[in-house]
């Protein structure tokens, strides 16, 4: 028998077609070219005389107001009171802790509900940072002497609080906190 050896045929190449880009109504498509723009110079150097670049600054003289105290101004909102209820992020967390404590000592008055008294009130407390109470007052009264004990008292009697968390960058927190009294009447069986 005899070994046929077939010779590799020669493939033919393929040459990619060149696509022709059709032709606009407006004209023939151009290649563009881009411009090259130039780097804006610096600006030039300050005529001597002058102190600064900075022509709204010139003539100002920076040293009285570089020895102030600033610190007063950045603790300026301290005694801005923030509602115990905010949904602040920064506060919300925080202060719900603040209200979890004064609700567990805070009574309604056993005389007052047996009376049928209600009322409101609104108070502002001060703490510091690490948590102490600065100082309780009335804001708005309930017009019950009694209401009004009890909700200072219950502020007074839940402190300390907890020290600030980072979120708070603040030395002192006034917080502003509504008591709302509604007896709670049981009908009486026959």
């Amino acid at each position: 028998k005899k070994k046929t050896v077939r010779k590799p045929q020669k493939r033919a190449t393929i040459k990619p077609r060149k696509k022709l880009l059709p032709e606009s109504d407006i004209g023939k498509f151009k290649s563009i070219t881009r411009k090259k723009y130039e780097l804006p110079q610096p600006a030039p150097a300050p005529k001597s005389g002058t102190r600064s670049s900075m022509a709204l600054l010139d003539g100002f003289d920076p040293e009285p107001f570089a020895s102030l105290n600033t610190e007063d101004l950045e603790n300026l909102d301290d005694d801005q009171p923030v509602s115990l209820d905010t949904k602040e992020v920064k506060y919300a967390s925080y202060f719900a802790r603040i209200k979890h404590q004064i609700e567990r000592v805070w009574m309604y008055p056993v005389e007052a509900a047996e009376r049928g008294i209600s009322g409101d009130l609104t108070l502002t407390f001060r703490i510091s940072r690490d948590g102490n109470l600065l100082g309780v007052r009335l804001i708005d009264r309930s017009g019950y002497e009694i209401l009004d004990v009890a909700a200072l008292k219950a502020v007074k009697e839940a402190a300390p609080f907890y020290p600030f968390p980072s979120t708070i960058q603040r030395e002192k927190l006034s917080i502003q906190a509504n008591f709302v009294y509604t007896p709670q009447f049981e009908p009486i069986a026959p």
